[in-house]
C-alpha cells in the first residue's frame, strides 16, 4: 500500500508539469485508438 502511495504522488508531481502532461494526453489518446481499433478488428474477424 505504502508503495502505491509513492507511485501516486510522483504521478501528481509529474502531472503538475505542463510537458508531461501533454505527453500523458497524447499517449493515453493512442492507448485508446489502439484499443478502438482492436475490438474492430476483432468484431470483424468472427
Amino acid at each position: 500500500m505504502k508503495r502505491e502511495k509513492n507511485i501516486l504522488d510522483n504521478l501528481e508531481t509529474l502531472l503538475q508539469e505542463k510537458d508531461i502532461q501533454a505527453d500523458l494526453v497524447c499517449c493515453l489518446q493512442h492507448l485508446l485508438l489502439r484499443f478502438e481499433t482492436e475490438d474492430k478488428a476483432k468484431e470483424t474477424s468472427k
